[in-house]
């Protein structure tokens, strides 16, 4: 196995490098924000005062 020598990164592709990591950031920071909002909006429809919700004792 011949050990190659590493290449240097270019302006070009650093520059193309730190664009995608802050596109990845960004949609990860959208897709939290969506699961926030989701999840918020799904609780806001949990009627807490619902009969399942509570417990009923056996009579012991």
């Amino acid at each position: 196995m011949t050990n190659r020598p590493l290449i240097p990164a270019t302006p070009g592709t650093k520059q193309g490098n730190d664009t995608s990591q802050k596109a990845r950031t960004e949609a990860l920071r959208q897709a939290d924000l969506q699961r926030t909002r989701k999840r918020l909006d799904s609780d806001s429809h949990i009627d807490v005062h619902a009969a399942k919700w509570r417990y009923v004792s056996s009579g012991e």
